[in-house]
């Protein structure tokens, strides 16, 4: 049989009250409450309800009537809820599981505030989720003395979630202690970093070595530029001692980039590059 929908405004009426009492969340979200002739089927299993996000052409399509509507408009459609219930399945529940029933549908419906990351500007994030488990009746018509069968798998999720909580800390204290034994301690608040540069011209070259001193490691870098160039290229990166010891890197690095033999000025003479430098 060709599922059909209608308004079910008996459902709406349970659902305005559960919302005030139990999903604030829900406040002011588009929901439509829908009668269907045919129960939910997923794979084995038949359900009284079920719950839908409706987003894009579909959502615009279903906006309130213009009197000047045409399907030309380029603009989004703006998202809401569903929820369809078996309209049989629900004449043969009793009052209080008719309350559960939406309380269960109600509980699949999420929507959070989101702040977009450039602009700031807040909106509705509508979203599904499932509940944690699924139950045969069959089995719970057999087990009806089992009481707390839900509350333990609650108690063991809330368990497993402190343990890998733990796990987490004593992982990066882990990580802490190893960085403390190799002597990398974690950057003063009162000491800010230092930063110390210098700069070389050798020959058609210039060198800029730039010193990082950061939680007591000491970094230096070397870039080159070559003349009518305005790139820089990193040809040196290394991890010193200290200030001192990156300079005379930094000198004996230099004697390197020269030419192998380098004019002296006021001689007209030619000379090795230390000689030069000298």
């Amino acid at each position: 049989m060709p599922n059909t929908y209608s308004i079910a405004h008996p459902v709406a009426a349970i659902a305005e009250r559960m919302i005030e009492s139990y999903h604030p969340r829900l406040r002011g979200i588009r929901i439509e409450y829908l009668w269907r002739t045919e129960p939910v089927k997923r794979r084995n299993l038949t359900e009284l309800g079920t719950v839908a996000k409706i987003t894009g052409r579909n959502a615009f399509l279903a906006k309130d009537p213009d009197p000047e509507f045409a399907l030309v408009a380029v603009e989004p459609g703006t998202a809401f809820f569903s929820v369809d219930v078996w309209m049989l399945g629900w004449a043969k529940l009793e009052h209080p599981a008719r309350e559960k029933l939406v309380d269960h549908l109600l509980s699949m419906l999420d929507a959070k505030e989101v702040a977009d990351e450039d602009s700031g500007i807040v909106s509705i994030q509508l979203s599904i989720k499932a509940p944690p488990i699924l139950a045969f009746p069959d089995v719970e018509e057999r087990h009806p003395e089992a009481e707390g069968y839900l509350e333990a798998i609650e108690d063991a999720l809330e368990t497993a979630a402190e343990s890998r909580k733990a796990a987490r800390k004593q992982d990066a204290d882990t990580k802490k202690a190893k960085r403390k034994r190799k002597g990398a301690q974690p950057p003063s608040e009162s000491v800010p970093d230092q930063v110390q540069t210098r700069t070389e011209k050798v020959g058609d070259e210039t060198l800029l070595m730039t010193v990082r001193v950061s939680g007591g490691e000491t970094r230096m870098d070397i870039e080159s530029v070559f003349q009518h160039s305005e790139n820089a290229t990193l040809v040196s990166a290394k991890r010193v001692d200290s200030i001192d010891e990156a300079e005379a890197f930094f000198d004996e690095f230099c004697i390197g980039r020269a030419p192998a033999f380098a004019v002296v000025e006021g001689t007209g003479k030619r000379a090795s590059a230390k000689a030069a430098r000298a």
